[in-house]
C-alpha cells in the first residue's frame, strides 16, 4: 500500500476496496434503499417518457441518414440541423435495426438514464472506500422536475447523463488521462456548448498532465480526445460546408439588442425558479458546496458550472423550461457525491508509472449539507410538484414569457403512458422524391417533416434546417419568443429551391444564396464548392445590406405582406375542436401579417363557420369591416383547433374575410365557411 502525502497529513490508501466489518441487516437496508431508489428513477422515467418536438427534427435527418439520403432535412440538401452529432449516430444506428424511432429513443433515453443513476451511486461507494451510507445525494435527482423530465424527450440529455457519470467513475476509479480527455471529447460532441462546462475540468486536467511528465506526457494523454473532436470538425466543414451547427447561426446571429436577448435569459431562470426550484436549488448549492470543499475537482466542476450558465443567459436561455438546467442539475448532484464522500479525489498526484488521475484527500466539511439539502426539496416538492407523482393526465398547456412546460404541452400526443391517443406519425421514406413544390412553416416542424409530404421543400422560417435563411438575420418583430427566431423570405426564394428560376431579385443577396446552394446542394468534391465553403467560413459576404430582412417596415414578400388566397385554395373540409394543427396540406398557416381570403360570394349570407387555433387572438374583418374579436382558449387539456361561428350584424354578400392573428406569430386556420 503506497502512502500518499497531503498538507503534511499520511493518508493511506489501498487499491483493494473491502466493506468495513457490520451488522448484515443494516448493510442490506442501506443497499435496499439504493435498490428502491433505482427502482424509483426507472420507474420516473417511464411515466414521463416523451418525444419533443424538435426532437422530431432529428428523426427526420436520422430517418434520410439510414435511407440513404445521407445527412439531409429536405431532399438534397445537407444541413447539420443537429446540435448533437454522437446522439444523432448513437440513434442512427439503433433506429436502423429497429425501423421506429419514437419508442426505440425513449427505451435507449431510459436506459442511458437509468444507468447514469446507478454510475453516480458507484462512484458514490468508490470514492467512500467500499462504505455504503444510509443517504445519498443522488436521492435529490427524483426532486427535480429538469432532471426527470429530460430522462427522454428524444434529446440528447440522457447520453450527456450517462456520459457525466462515467467521467466521474473515471476521476474515482484511476483510470488514465487519455480515457478522462476522450470522454471529454464525446460530451462536446454530444452537444458543443459543453465545451464551457467542462474547460476548468479540462485545464485542470491538462496542467497537472504537464506538470508530471511535461508535454510529452500532455500530448500522449490529449490526442485520442483531440483528434476525434477535430475528425468531426473537419468533416463538417467539408460535408455541410461549416464546422458549426446550422442552428448555432439561426439563434446566435440572429440579431437582436442585448437588452433583449438579456431579458429573456432572465425570464428564463425566473421560469425555471418559479415552476422548478428545487433544480436551481441544487445547481447552486452544488456550487457553493463544492467550492466549500476546496477540492480541486470539483472546483473546476463548479468554476465550468458557472461558466455554462453564463452562456445560458447570454444566450437568452430557451423556450423548454428546464432544458437547459437538468445536465447542470446532474452534475451538481455528482458533484456533491464527489465532495461529500468519505473521501475525495484530486489531480493533486499522477503516478508516474501509470499516468492515473486521482488520488485520495481528507475528508470533507458540512457534512450534513446534503441533508439540509434533501429537507429543502422535499419541502419546494411539496409546493410545486414532484416528478415521481406524475400521471397519464398530466398537461400544462400555455406558457409565460414564451417559456413552456413543454413535456406538459405535448405529453398528451407524445408521452409514453399518455392517458389520450398519442400522436406518433406514421414516417414514410423521404429520398429519391426531388420536391415539386414548397411551403414555409412557422413552428411546430418536427411533426411536420415526418409525415407523408415526399414532394414538398419545406422551408423553416425559424431557420433551424435552412442553411439559407440561417445566414439571415431575424426580423425584428416585437415581442419576439426565444429559440424561434423568424425570418423574411426573399422573393423566388422557393421558386429558386425547385430549380424554376436561377436567381433571385436581390442581387446583393444573390451571391450568398448561391454559395450556400452550391455547398449544401452541390457536388462534394469540386474545386468551385471548396471555394464557396471558404468564401462562408472567412466572412466574404459580411458586408451585404440585410437591413429590409430586419426591418419588418421593408415590403419584402412573403412576411412583410398579407398572404392572399382564394377560399378554394383551403381544405374546408370540417375540422373537429382539438384537430392537430401540424398537417401540412389540410391546415394554413399564416403570419403575424394576416390572411387575405378572397370569396367572390353572390348570396347574402349572415353567418361564418371557421376553426383556427385554440391559443391565439384573432381579429375577422368581412369587405374590411371588424365583425368579431376572438380570444385564446387556454383551459386545461385544450389543444389543436377551435371551431367558431362568427354572426354578421347583418345579411352581406362577403367578398373578401381579412383575419388577423396575434400571439406566437404562427397563426393556423382549418376551414372556413360562409353560409
Amino acid at each position: 500500500m503506497p502512502t500518499l502525502d497531503f498538507k503534511g497529513k499520511s493518508i493511506i490508501h489501498s487499491h483493494h476496496l473491502s466493506v468495513p466489518l457490520r451488522p448484515l441487516q443494516v448493510q442490506a437496508g442501506k443497499y435496499g434503499f439504493r435498490g428502491m431508489l433505482c427502482l424509483a428513477v426507472l420507474y420516473i422515467a417511464v411515466m414521463t417518457g416523451w418525444i419533443s418536438d424538435d426532437a422530431q427534427i432529428t428523426f427526420r435527418q436520422i430517418w434520410n441518414f439510414i435511407n440513404g439520403d445521407g445527412m439531409t432535412f429536405n431532399y438534397g440538401e445537407r444541413v447539420q440541423a443537429f446540435t448533437h452529432p454522437l446522439w444523432f449516430f448513437l440513434l442512427s444506428g439503433v433506429t436502423a435495426i429497429t425501423w421506429e424511432p419514437f419508442s426505440t429513443t425513449i427505451a435507449v433515453s431510459i436506459c442511458l438514464s437509468f444507468l447514469a443513476v446507478i454510475l453516480l451511486l458507484a462512484v458514490e461507494w468508490k470514492a467512500n472506500h467500499g462504505r455504503i451510507t444510509l443517504f445519498t445525494p443522488v436521492v435529490l435527482l427524483i426532486f427535480s422536475v429538469a432532471f426527470c423530465d429530460y430522462m427522454t424527450s428524444g434529446l440528447e440529455n440522457p447520453l450527456s447523463y450517462f456520459l457525466i457519470g462515467l467521467l466521474l467513475w473515471s476521476v474515482v476509479s484511476g483510470s488514465r488521462c487519455c480515457w478522462v480527455f476522450l470522454l471529454l471529447s464525446m460530451l462536446v460532441l454530444t452537444r458543443f456548448d459543453y465545451g464551457l462546462l467542462f474547460l476548468p475540468f479540462a485545464a485542470l486536467l491538462a496542467i497537472t498532465s504537464f506538470q508530471t511528465g511535461g508535454i510529452k506526457r500532455l500530448l500522449r494523454d490529449i490526442w485520442p480526445g483531440a483528434v476525434l473532436l477535430l475528425l468531426w470538425l473537419i468533416f463538417a466543414l467539408f460535408y455541410f460546408g461549416s464546422p458549426l451547427p446550422n442552428t448555432y447561426y439561426a439563434k446566435m446571429t440572429a440579431g437582436y439588442p442585448t437588452a433583449e436577448v438579456f431579458e429573456r435569459g432572465v425570464n428564463y431562470f425566473s421560469a425555471t425558479l418559479r415552476g422548478d426550484p428545487i433544480s436551481m436549488v441544487i445547481i447552486f448549492a452544488g456550487i457553493v458546496l463544492s467550492f466549500a470543499s476546496r477540492n480541486r475537482i470539483v472546483l473546476a466542476l463548479a468554476a465550468g458550472q458557472i461558466l455554462y450558465l453564463g452562456f445560458i443567459f447570454n444566450a437568452g436561455g430557451d423556450f423548454m423550461r428546464g432544458r437547459f438546467f437538468a445536465v447542470p442539475v446532474f452534475l451538481s448532484v455528482g458533484q456533491l457525491v464527489l465532495a461529500y464522500s468519505d473521501y475525495s479525489s484530486s489531480f493533486a498526484e499522477i503516478r508516474e508509472t501509470e499516468g492515473r488521475a486521482v488520488r485520495p484527500l481528507e475528508k470533507p466539511r458540512y457534512r450534513y449539507a446534503p441533508w439540509m439539502l434533501l429537507s429543502v426539496a422535499v419541502l419546494l416538492g411539496a409546493i410545486t410538484q414532484y416528478p415521481f407523482l406524475s400521471t397519464p393526465d398530466y398537461n400544462s398547456q400555455g406558457w409565460v414569457d414564451g417559456i413552456a412546460d413543454e413535456r406538459g404541452a405535448l405529453y398528451q400526443g407524445y408521452g409514453l403512458m399518455a392517458r389520450n391517443r398519442r400522436a406518433w406519425p406514421s414516417i414514410t421514406d423521404q429520398s429519391d422524391y426531388p420536391p415539386r413544390t414548397w411551403t414555409y412553416w412557422y413552428g411546430g416542424l418536427g411533426r411536420a417533416s415526418l409525415m407523408n409530404i415526399r414532394n414538398v421543400h419545406l422551408v423553416d422560417l425559424y431557420a433551424l434546417t435552412d442553411p439559407f435563411l440561417a445566414r439571415l438575420p431575424a426580423a425584428r418583430w416585437g415581442g419576439w419568443r426565444i429559440g424561434h427566431h423568424g425570418r423574411k423570405l426573399p422573393t423566388d426564394y422557393g421558386e429558386f429551391l425547385l430549380g424554376n428560376v436561377e436567381s433571385i431579385p436581390d442581387t446583393d443577396l444573390n451571391p450568398l444564396l448561391q454559395d450556400v446552394a452550391l455547398v449544401a446542394r452541390g457536388d462534394l468534391f469540386t474545386t468551385e464548392r471548396l471555394k464557396a465553403i471558404l468564401r462562408l467560413n472567412t466572412g466574404y459576404h459580411s458586408g451585404v445590406d440585410m437591413e429590409e430582412y430586419r426591418d419588418i417596415s421593408f415590403r419584402t414578400p412573403i412576411l412583410s405582406e398579407q398572404e392572399r388566397i382564394t377560399i378554394a385554395e383551403l381544405d374546408n373540409s370540417p375540422k373537429s375542436n382539438g384537430f392537430v394543427t401540424d398537417v401540412p396540406g389540410v391546415v394554413r398557416v399564416f403570419h403575424d401579417f394576416g390572411l387575405h381570403i378572397q370569396v367572390d360570394g353572390t348570396v347574402e349570407t349572415t353567418q361564418i363557420q371557421l376553426s383556427l387555433s385554440h391559443d391565439d387572438d384573432y381579429n375577422i374583418r368581412v369587405n374590411g369591416e371588424l365583425v368579431a374579436a376572438i380570444a385564446k382558449h387556454e383551459a386545461a387539456g385544450l389543444r389543436g383547433l377551435l371551431n367558431h361561428t362568427v354572426d354578421l350584424p347583418k345579411p352581406t354578400v362577403v367578398k373578401d374575410i381579412e383575419i388577423t392573428g396575434a400571439g406566437d406569430h404562427r397563426y393556423i386556420i382549418g376551414h372556413l365557411h360562409v353560409r
